[in-house]
């Protein structure tokens, strides 16, 4: 052979061999700079194409409550299954399978669907939900290991049945919604397109905080043809970053909340709102509606998610407060001024609820009697803008929840709130007619308040007319604990209404229980105080009963509005009701922690 040809052959598979590596050192430097800078990760992917395995953490950033109880984030041990292995196992040793599937409670329809329509890492599911195993039966499993069987810690999101469903919120798909978020990130590759994101509640509004950043996986490494690469059995990967996920610290009492929703349940009511605050801050203690949903399967379309207790709704004679702070601030009544009620106005077909009438009343015992001609009386000597404003102050026509001004937007705390209003905005009704204000002034017509503003106007009277932001978050903390996000508690410096009308209108709430329509909460171990509400719905015989108030009188610990919707009247004041035994529970649990 000819030297020459055979050196010149041998320098040209020496110059392809040359560029090939300085291509692939081109690929890792410059490619790899270029993919690291869009936050992609070449030697994870290249894993990641070896790798099968499941979720077991999504690594969303946790819900907990004021002490640090869990209210997302629940870990359970699940049964995780490398369907060849096991299956392999299976059809070697049948009696070991029957045994193990009955200590598990696992029926044959549910191991085969496992095996035949999974691939090759998967959970055990019901419902789509993992089973959460017991001690014994984790211990079971500990031989099987080598056979694709194993015990595995799952965060579960919610509990089973879900605590504060609504105001946690749930999450969901969003594939235009993920888009207004992260587009970047999506471009990027740090976010999946069908990860899912808070759709209502607090995992709306605390999205870009709670995001899951990495997550925990069981992982099975194999090669191209599938087959497990030796020495790299299966295991756990944690791949969030240090500090995450997040911590967000709710105002909730956990305590409190899961009695308060037991109570609804245990006295059968259908639908209702509950909001207890802090006295002293505005904080939300428990917020609970009924009927409940399970975030896990929430139904959109039938709306049954809609947090109702920051929702506007026809409050009745609960707006009768606004009404007396604006006589009493603007001048137009003296506290002992009589008036007379002989149950019918004369006009409109307006009446009063005590169809004898209340003869004659004194203006500050109107309020404990509900009087309606007494109030629609008050209402005539106001102007519109005087009952608007004050009722403004109050906090009543606009949103009251804890906000701050961002870059071209406002992050609120509480998601799709709603602010509320006096008088209907698009001028359907001159809010100058006689029969307008007397229908206003007992909170009905176009009077709209929510559950939580309620509340929150007695947290006003008690810090003497200083308007307080309620919060449900406190603070956002890192991993390690360290703090990321504080929300102080928010209070105007100057007062809404004067302290002198705040403690008079505290005064005649505490009538309203010593002799008044709430009478029924005389003999309650705690001096209450509060006013009753019975909502007239537009159509039907149906009505919506409220009850807000405190306790105890002198050294408050608690304020709570109730609204039980739909009521046939007649009976008992429902709201009433549960208000008492509410106070029963905080006082308990204010007992049973030695305050």
């Amino acid at each position: 052979m000819n030297l020459r040809r055979v050196f010149i052959l041998l320098m040209s598979l020496t110059g392809c061999f040359a560029w090939m590596i300085v291509r692939l050192m081109m690929i890792q430097l410059w490619s790899g700079d270029r993919y690291s800078s869009r936050g992609i990760d070449l030697t994870a992917a290249a894993v990641y194409q070896r790798e099968q395995g499941v979720l077991l953490d999504d690594g969303r950033g946790r819900f907990v409550d004021r002490t640090g109880k869990p209210l997302t984030g629940f870990t359970i041990t699940a049964l995780a299954v490398d369907t060849r292995s096991a299956k392999s196992w299976a059809e070697e040793r049948a009696e070991d399978l029957h045994r193990l599937l009955g200590i598990l409670g696992m029926s044959s329809d549910e191991w085969e669907r496992i095996v035949r329509e999974s691939g090759r890492m998967t959970l055990w599911r019901r419902d789509g939900i993992p089973v959460a195993l017991t001690d014994d039966q984790i211990a079971a499993l500990e031989p099987y290991a080598a056979f694709g069987l194993r015990a595995v810690p799952y965060v579960m999101r919610y509990r089973q049945p879900c605590i504060a469903s609504h105001l946690l919120g749930y999450i969901s798909q969003h594939p235009e919604r993920l888009m207004q978020l992260y587009a970047d990130e999506l471009a990027q590759g740090a976010v999946r397109p069908d990860q899912p994101i808070g759709a209502s509640g607090l995992e709306r509004a605390f999205e870009r905080l709670v995001r899951g950043r990495g997550g925990m996986t069981l992982s099975l490494f194999t090669d191209a043809l599938g087959r497990p690469l030796r020495g790299l059995e299966a295991r756990v990967l944690d791949l969030n970053p240090p500090f995450y996920p997040l911590r967000v610290v709710t105002t909730i009492d956990l305590e409190l909340q899961e009695k308060v929703e037991q109570l609804l349940d245990r006295k059968g009511v259908k639908e209702a709102s509950v909001v207890l605050l802090d006295p002293d801050t505005a904080d939300v203690l428990v917020m609970a509606n009924r009927p409940n949903y399970d975030p896990c399967r929430p139904r959109p379309e039938s709306r049954e998610w809609v947090n109702e207790a920051i929702k506007q709704q026809v409050p009745g004679s609960i707006f009768k407060i606004v009404v007396a702070a604006a006589a009493l601030e603007y001048g137009v009544v003296r506290p002992n001024e009589r008036f007379v009620c002989r149950g019918e106005y004369g006009k409109y077909g307006f009446s009063c609820w005590n169809r004898h009438g209340h003869g004659e009343i004194a203006w500050r015992d109107a309020l404990a009697q509900s009087c309606n001609i007494t109030f629609a009386e008050t209402a005539l000597r106001l102007t519109p803008e005087q009952i608007e404003d004050t009722a403004r102050r109050l906090g009543i026509g606009r949103r009251v929840g804890w906000e701050q001004a961002g870059k071209g937007e406002v992050f609120r705390q509480f998601d799709l709130e709603e602010s509320g209003q006096v008088f209907a905005p698009d001028s359907r009704s001159n809010p100058r007619d006689e029969g307008v204000m007397i229908q206003t002034a007992i909170g009905q017509r176009d009077v709209r308040m929510t559950p939580l503003q309620a509340a929150n106007m007695v947290v006003t009277l008690l810090n003497g007319g200083r308007l307080t932001a309620p919060r449900v978050v406190s603070e956002v903390t890192y991993r390690d604990g360290s703090v990321k996000q504080r929300y102080p508690v928010r209070r105007q410096e100057r007062a809404a209404i004067s302290k002198e009308t705040a403690d008079m209108l505290l005064a005649m709430m505490n009538e309203t229980v010593r002799s008044g329509t709430a009478s029924s909460l005389r003999d309650h171990a705690w001096r209450l105080a509060g006013k009753t509400g019975t909502a007239q719905l537009a159509k039907g015989d149906l009505v919506h009963e409220w009850f807000v108030g405190y306790g105890p009188v002198g050294k408050p610990k608690f304020v709570a509005c109730v609204v039980v919707y739909n009521v046939r009247p007649g009976g008992k004041h429902m709201a009433t009701e549960l208000f008492k035994d509410i106070a029963d529970l905080v006082r308990n649990a204010q007992e049973h922690r030695g305050g």
